[in-house]
C-alpha cells in the first residue's frame, strides 16, 4: 500500500516543503515574559493610600465644623427618567458639578448620614465630643469627592466610567453597615472582609435598596430619592440661638435664633462667615414715611367724577382749582422728603360745597363743549 507512487510522491513533497521557522530574539523575550503572570500588587493592609485621612478634631469647636458642613453643603437633583448618564450637583457656592448618575443615590445617602449624625450628637455635649469627628470626616469626604470630580471635569474628561476611590472605599464600608472611618473601625473592617471587597465597584450595588432600607436608623425616602433634596432641606432646623450655642430647633427652642440657611445666604453673597444682620419685618412702602396726606382719598378730583366723551387727547382740559397733585411714595425711609410736600391734615370740604363745586365744573364743560360745536359749524373765514 505504502509502495504506491502516488503515496510516495506526496511523501517527498511533504518532506521538500517542511522548513524550519526560528524565532527571533525579540519574541522569545515576549514568549518567555507572556509565561509568567504578572505578581499581583503587594497588600497594603488597612492604611491604604486611597482613605482620606482622619483628622483630630479635638481642636474644632463647634461653630468650626458647623461652618465646614454648612459652606461644602450641596444639592441633589431630582431623577430624570431616560436622561443621560450625569447628574449636575450644585454646591453651596454655586458652583456645578457633573457625576454619573450612578453616584447620585450614594451621594445623597451619604449626605442624610451626615445631618441626621449631626441632628442626634448637637446638642449633647458628651455625645458631641466623641462623634464630632466622624460627622466633620463626612463633610471632609463628600468635600474631596467634589473636588476630584471637577478637577477630572477640567483635565482628563469625565465619563460614566469614571471613579473616585477615595470615595468608593468608604461606599464599600457604608454599604456593609460600617459608618465610622477612624483608623480603629478600618482595621476591623479589613480584618474582616480584607481588600478583595474593596476591589468591588460600589456604585454597582443595589443602592436605591440600601437607600430605603436605611442604616443604624436613618434611611432615605422614596419622595427624596425621586424629587433630590437640597442642601437647605437637610439643615433644616439647625439654628444658632443669639448668643448662645447651636442648636436644632424644636417647639421648645427659643424663637430668638438664627437659621443655619441665613449663614449660608450671607456666605454666598459675601464670603466671609459672620453672624447674619436680623432682617425687619417687610412694610409696604407707601407707609414706609408714615401717612401721606392724599386727598385723592378723601375728595374726589373731578377726572374722577366727570369724563367727557367729546374731549380729545390733544386738548387742555380745565382743571379745577380744589385738584391738587398726587405727593410721590418714597421706596425708603432714608431719602428726605421734598420741602414742597404737604404734612397738614387736610381740611374737610363740607358736601354741600363740594356739590356745588362739582356742578361748576359740569357747566364749565357744557360751556367749552358749546363753544367747540359753534366752531364748527361757523364758516372759515
Amino acid at each position: 500500500m505504502h509502495d504506491h507512487p502516488t503515496w510516495k510522491l506526496r511523501r517527498r513533497t511533504g518532506k521538500e516543503t517542511a522548513v524550519k521557522v526560528e524565532p527571533k530574539e525579540e519574541q522569545l523575550e515576549t514568549t518567555n515574559h507572556l509565561l509568567h503572570s504578572p505578581l499581583p500588587p503587594p497588600p497594603q493592609g488597612w492604611e491604604h493610600p486611597a482613605e482620606l485621612d482622619y483628622l483630630d478634631a479635638s481642636t474644632w469647636s463647634k461653630d468650626d465644623i458647623i461652618r465646614h458642613l454648612i459652606t461644602n453643603s450641596f444639592s441633589v437633583p431630582a431623577l430624570v427618567p431616560h436622561s443621560k448618564w450625569t447628574t449636575i450637583i450644585t454646591a453651596a457656592e454655586g458652583s456645578t458639578t457633573m457625576l454619573p448618575n450612578s453616584y447620585r443615590i450614594p451621594l445623597m445617602f451619604v449626605g442624610e448620614f451626615m445631618w441626621f449624625s449631626l441632628r442626634l450628637v448637637l446638642e449633647d455635649e458628651k455625645e458631641w465630643e466623641k462623634f464630632k469627628g466622624g460627622v466633620l470626616h463626612v463633610s471632609r469626604l463628600c468635600e474631596a469627592f467634589l473636588g476630584e470630580a471637577r478637577r477630572a471635569m477640567g483635565s482628563e474628561g469625565l465619563g460614566a466610567a469614571w471613579r473616585c476611590a477615595v470615595f468608593d472605599r468608604a461606599l464599600v464600608r457604608y454599604r456593609w453597615g460600617c459608618l465610622f472611618s477612624d483608623r480603629k473601625h478600618l482595621q476591623l473592617f479589613w480584618e474582616t472582609y480584607g481588600e478583595q471587597e474593596y476591589r468591588k465597584d460600589p456604585v454597582k450595588f443595589f443602592w436605591n435598596r440600601v437607600a430605603l432600607k436605611g442604616r443604624k436608623e436613618f434611611k432615605l425616602d422614596k419622595e427624596h430619592i425621586e424629587t433630590g433634596v437640597t442642601a437647605c432641606q437637610w439643615m433644616r432646623g439647625l439654628a444658632k440661638e443669639d448668643g448662645g450655642d447651636w442648636v436644632w430647633v424644636t417647639d421648645q427652642t427659643s424663637s430668638r435664633s438664627t437659621e443655619a440657611s441665613e449663614y449660608l445666604e450671607l456666605w454666598q453673597r459675601t464670603k466671609v462667615w459672620g453672624q447674619p444682620i436680623p432682617t425687619l419685618p417687610s412694610r409696604d412702602p407707601v407707609c414706609a414715611i408714615g401717612p401721606s396726606p392724599n386727598l385723592s382719598k378723601d375728595l374726589p378730583t373731578p377726572f374722577d367724577a366727570i369724563q367727557s366723551p367729546s374731549r380729545g387727547p390733544d386738548q387742555p382740559t380745565q382743571i379745577s382749582c380744589i385738584s391738587r397733585p398726587r405727593e410721590p411714595v418714597f421706596a425708603t425711609t432714608t431719602d428726605p422728603p421734598p420741602t414742597d410736600t404737604i404734612h397738614s391734615t387736610p381740611t374737610p370740604v363740607p358736601k354741600t360745597d363740594l356739590l356745588q363745586i362739582l356742578h361748576a365744573q359740569y357747566q364749565s364743560i357744557q360751556v367749552h363743549r358749546r363753544c367747540i360745536r359753534s366752531c364748527t359749524l361757523c364758516p372759515s373765514a
